[in-house]
């Protein structure tokens, strides 16, 4: 979804940073669906502790440009 920024600049999404994220979530459905099948005893380390920190990673991609859009829209006095 693309909003109107101040100086009629439209939000443009990063499609690289969507496909990462989106790979991440489906990464994530198949490790826990896996770990649900095979309920091994806990050894440490699993594959879902590998995936998640990637969605992690993707999250802090999206923070910055998301806190300076918002920001901008805010100091020129429109509703986020």
């Amino acid at each position: 979804m693309s909003r109107e920024r101040p100086g009629g600049r439209q939000g443009e999404r990063i499609e690289a940073v969507d496909q990462y994220r989106g790979l991440a979530i489906v990464l994530m459905v198949i490790a826990n669906h896996l770990a649900d099948i095979a309920s091994a005893p806990d050894v440490g380390l699993t594959p879902i502790d590998l995936i998640a920190p990637f969605f992690i990673f993707a999250i802090g991609l999206t923070c910055g440009p998301s806190c300076r859009g918002r920001t901008a829209i805010s100091f020129a006095g429109g509703s986020p």
